[in-house]
């Protein structure tokens, strides 16, 4: 129960955040194909709040828009794009479960054609990744594999944004 009500309070913050920006819409229901993320019609912004394990303020009612506007979100390449790809699409990067109380550490924000086609809430210390619309092939928490990918590829974000 907690879990769909927090994940109602992110979709409404997300939603009224891109569609009063003017640029970017949304739709009522999200239909990315997971497969396909790293289909060039496809962008897809990172955003980090934060690294703390355990977050307990400042991280559920989180404004996308305005991380974007700040400069705290980051554009996938082609290569993070992939490799992003690749763990969605395996069932070896998933175990079973979740964590519990959900606190938002980072998202990734899928758009196409200036519409949200979906998004990822990354949350429990990195290790659960709520999916919307649902990823039929993942689960909800890391496996190792899945856990050691993620590190990959996030070292691979911050480094070339420090650049």
């Amino acid at each position: 129960m907690k879990k769909g009500i927090l994940s109602l309070a992110f979709i409404f913050i997300i939603l009224n955040s891109f569609g009063q920006n003017g640029k970017i819409n949304f739709k009522e229901n999200y239909i990315v194909n997971w497969k396909n993320i790293s289909d060039t019609n496809y962008t897809i912004y990172y955003l980090q709040f934060n690294f703390d394990p355990f977050p307990m303020t400042g991280t559920m009612n989180i404004n996308f828009l305005d991380s974007l506007k700040a400069g705290k979100g980051w554009t996938l390449n082609k290569q993070e794009k992939k490799d992003l790809q690749n763990i969605i699409t395996k069932k070896s990067s998933f175990g079973k479960g979740e964590c519990g109380t959900f606190y938002t550490n980072a998202a990734f924000v899928i758009v196409k054609d200036k519409t949200i086609e979906g998004y990822i809430d990354i949350g429990c210390s990195y290790g659960q990744w709520n999916f919307n619309p649902e990823n039929k092939i993942a689960g909800m928490i890391l496996s190792n594999r899945g856990f050691n990918l993620m590190t990959t590829l996030l070292d691979k974000i911050n480094i070339r944004k420090k650049k």
